[in-house]
């Protein structure tokens, strides 16, 4: 039976895409690069993974300037938090009413802004653990399974009993990746498509979830079939 449910944030809790085409055309300001995707929905075209290699496609010097950027970066998030997901906050809610239920969200975007966004929002109460990365503590970015593994391993879950929700290939990836290691059950996915991937690209994802969705109202159905 599912007793934990882990959520990515960005583009599953919070409507990441469009602010972080907002912020990408900050940057471009600050950096001085000429943008070359006009809209949210070019950005969401475009999209890759990992970051470094997403911010050279868009013309930024990467190498040069990451630490200038990451500190641009947290000063623009905190001061700007996303907007949530619409529908998710409800589903949020829910879920958390559920006494054998514990929840989560591991992200692999900056702790800080994490904790900034679900106190801008009033949702930190509904989590028993947020991970976000830290880079003092150099946490690898996903599909590398650390952060997946230290939320499990501090909420007591095991795979076979978890589902981890996000918007990425790479979520499902992480997913498995956890599963492989701990070698106990494999942890059910959800891949949702308000984030930066398509319906497409989730389904022809390797591996592919166990259930995509296209609103966060379709995520308690899909939980109940996973169980």
């Amino acid at each position: 039976m599912i007793n934990t449910i882990l959520f990515d944030f960005d583009g599953v809790i919070a409507d990441s895409l469009e602010s972080s085409f907002k912020w990408f055309e900050h940057a471009a300001l600050v950096f001085n690069i000429k943008l070359p995707v006009k809209t949210a929905e070019e950005l969401k075209e475009n999209f890759v993974e990992p970051f470094p290699e997403l911010y050279s496609n868009l013309g930024f010097q990467w190498k040069r300037d990451r630490d200038e950027i990451f500190r641009e970066y947290i000063s623009y998030h905190t001061k700007n938090p996303a907007i949530l997901v619409g529908g998710i906050e409800a589903v949020i809610k829910k879920l958390a009413g559920i006494p054998f239920l514990k929840l989560g969200i591991v992200s692999s975007n900056e702790q800080t802004i994490l904790d900034e966004n679900l106190k801008c929002h009033n949702l930190a109460k509904y989590f028993d653990i947020v991970i976000g990365v830290d880079r003092e503590l150099n946490i690898p970015l996903k599909p590398d399974p650390t952060i997946l593994l230290m939320a499990l391993d501090k909420l007591g879950a095991s795979p076979s009993n978890s589902v981890y929700i996000g918007d990425q290939p790479s979520d499902m990836l992480t997913a498995r990746n956890a599963s492989e290691i701990m070698s106990n059950g494999s942890m059910k996915t959800i891949a949702i498509t308000t984030g930066f991937a398509s319906r497409q690209k989730l389904e022809e994802s390797n591996p592919r979830a166990d259930f995509i969705v296209d609103h966060p109202s379709e995520i308690i159905p899909s939980l109940n079939l996973v169980s």
